[in-house]
C-alpha cells in the first residue's frame, strides 16, 4: 500500500478557496531511478522459512462463529480499542469481535436507503474523531458510525476511490486504482476539500491489495501495485514524498509492462506466472525494522529488512509443515494473519513435542467443531534481538 499528502500553498489556498487542487507528478521507478536521498532496499532472491525470527509466544484467536456472521473472506483488519474489525468483501459485511474472539456487531445494511450501502469498498477507524466510517464506492459517500453501532452521519465524497485513511478528524488521504478515468492515483482531502492530486503511476493494478494504506508509529505509508516506491505522508506539510526504493533486482518487473495503459487479461495472467516481483504492500516500520509484503508467481512473501545493517531476509511463515499467509496487519509490535480453521486442524496433527506453541496449537484444535467456520486469528512478534545476517 504508499500513503503521503502534500500542499506546498496551503495559505494560497486558503486565500483562495475556488481554486483547483495542486496536481503534481509521482516518479515511477520505471521512468525516474531512485535519487540519492531515496534509500534502496533489496530484496535477496534466496527464500527462507522466518518462524526462526519469531517470538514462539504466539497468539491463536478463534473467531466465534453462528449463522449470523460467518466470514467470506479476511479482506482488512483493524484492532481498535481491544476490538477486532473485519471487512469481509464476500459478503459486503464489517465484522465486530472482542480481543477474544468473541462476536459483537457486524455492520450488513445492502442497499439504496438512509443508512444503507450499495458497496463497502473500504472501512477506516478515525482515532481523531473516534469514529468508525465506511465507504460506499457506488453511492460513492462516507458512513460514520459510533462504537455502538449507531449511525452519526453521512458525507458525500468529492471523488470516487478505493482505498482511504484519516490523518486528522475532517484530513484523509484517498488511494485510486490505476484504471480510473484520469489516471490520478492519490489524493488529500482537508477540512473537506480537494487540496492536492498526485499522477504518474500507470497500469498493472488489476487487483486490490490488503494494507496498500498502512500506519504505525503515527507514520503513514503508501504503496501501488505498479511501483517499486515506497511513499511516506508528509502531515505538517500534507504532502506524499518517496523514501524508499524496492530493489528485486532481476525480478522487477519490467518497464514495458508497466508503462502500458491497459494489459489485457491473458496477458496479466501470463505475467504474473513469470518470476517477476510485484504488489508491495503491508509495509511497516519501527526503529530498527522493515516489514512488507510483495507477490512473486501465485504467491505472496515477507520480508524483513534490518536497517543496522541493510540487510533482508524473504520467504514465508510456516507453522509445523503449514505454510500460512504473510501478517495482514501490524498494531504496536503485534502482527496479525489468518488461516482457516480447515488448514489449522490440519497443522495440528503435525504438532509435536510439549512446547508453549504446541499445546497452544493443540488447545485450539481441540476447541474446533464442524460448526466453527470462521478463520483463526494468528498473532505474534518477533524476536526481541532480532539479528539478520
Amino acid at each position: 500500500m504508499n500513503i503521503k499528502s502534500l500542499i506546498y500553498i496551503i495559505f494560497f489556498l486558503i486565500l483562495l478557496p475556488c481554486c483547483k487542487s495542486r496536481i503534481e507528478n509521482l516518479s515511477s521507478s520505471e521512468n525516474f531511478p531512485p535519487s540519492k536521498k531515496i534509500e534502496k532496499i533489496y530484496v535477496p532472491e534466496k527464500e527462507s522459512n522466518l518462524i526462526n525470527y519469531i517470538n514462539e509466544d504466539i497468539d491463536f484467536i478463534k473467531l466465534e462463529s453462528d449463522d449470523e456472521n460467518i466470514i467470506g473472506n479476511v479482506s482488512k483488519l483493524i484492532y481498535y480499542n481491544d476490538a477486532y474489525y473485519i471487512q469481509d468483501d464476500v459478503t459486503k459485511t464489517l465484522f465486530e469481535f472482542d480481543d477474544q474472539g468473541n462476536f459483537i456487531r457486524k455492520f450488513s445494511k445492502l442497499g439504496r436507503g438512509p443508512g444503507e450501502y450499495a458497496q463497502l469498498k473500504d472501512f477506516n477507524i478515525n482515532k481523531f474523531s473516534n469514529l468508525l466510517e465506511i465507504y460506499d464506492r457506488q453511492s460513492q459517500k462516507i458512513m460514520f458510525y459510533d462504537f455502538d453501532g449507531n449511525l452519526v452521519q453521512t458525507k458525500k465524497t468529492v471523488k470516487f476511490f478505493d482505498a482511504f485513511i484519516s490523518y486528522g478528524k475532517d484530513d484523509y488521504v484517498f488511494q485510486v486504482a490505476s484504471d480510473n478515468p484520469k489516471k490520478n492515483n492519490f489524493f488529500i482531502e482537508k477540512n473537506e476539500r480537494l487540496i492536492s492530486e498526485y499522477i504518474g503511476i500507470r497500469g498493472f493494478d488489476k487487483i486490490r491489495l490488503v494494507n496498500q494504506l498502512t500506519e504505525n508509529n503515527d507514520f503513514i505509508y503508501l504503496t501501488h501495485g505498479a511501483s517499486n516506491y515506497v511513499y511516506y505522508l508528509d502531515c505538517n506539510n500534507d504532502k506524499i514524498v518517496p523514501k524508499y526504493f524496492i530493489d528485486f533486482g532481476k525480478y522487477n518487473m519490467p518497464a514495458k509492462m508497466l508503462n502500458k495503459q491497459e494489459i489485457g487479461v491473458q496477458e496479466f495472467f501470463k505475467l504474473i506466472a513469470k518470476d517477476y516481483s510485484r504488489f508491495v504492500c503491508g509495509f511497516y516500520e519501527d526503529e530498527n525494522l522493515i516489514t512488507f509484503s510483495y507477490a512473486k508467481k501465485r504467491k505472496f512473501l515477507w520480508t524483513l529488512f534490518d536497517k543496522r545493517n541493510a540487510k533482508a531476509l524473504t520467504g514465508n511463515i510456516t507453522f509445523f509443515g503449514k505454510e500460512i499467509a504473510p501478517p495482514v496487519y501490524r498494531y504496536n509490535n503485534f502482527y496479525f494473519t489468518v488461516i482457516e480453521s480447515s488448514e489449522f486442524l490440519d497443522m495440528a496433527k503435525n504438532v509435536e513435542g510439549e512446547s508453549i506453541l504446541s499445546e497452544r496449537i493443540r488447545k485450539i484444535a481441540n476447541e474446533i467443531t464442524t460448526k466453527d467456520l470462521n478463520p483463526i486469528l494468528i498473532k505474534f512478534e518477533l524476536k526481541e534481538k532480532l539479528e539478520i545476517n
